[in-house]
């Protein structure tokens, strides 16, 4: 008989602590993207300028240059 109630109070306190952890990394995921997002209403100006090349090979005719200026999300 204890040991039934030990599995039942085991059985409903694991969708509990599953819920909290998922609550838990959701809200770091969500941390995360912000800190990392570069255009967020408040995020700094910032000129982005880019060359892409093939690495394995610098001399091929795949090559390309990329720019981007941006002061706020409604300029």
């Amino acid at each position: 008989m204890k040991l039934a109630i030990a599995v039942i109070v085991i059985a409903l306190a694991i969708p509990a602590t599953a819920q909290e952890r998922k609550s838990d990394w959701t809200d770091v995921i969500a941390i995360a993207i912000q800190q990392s997002a570069m255009a967020l209403p408040g995020s700094k100006p910032f000129h982005l300028k880019a060359e892409i090349i093939e690495s394995t090979n610098p001399d091929s005719e795949y090559k390309g240059k990329f720019e981007e200026y941006w002061v706020s999300p409604e300029k």
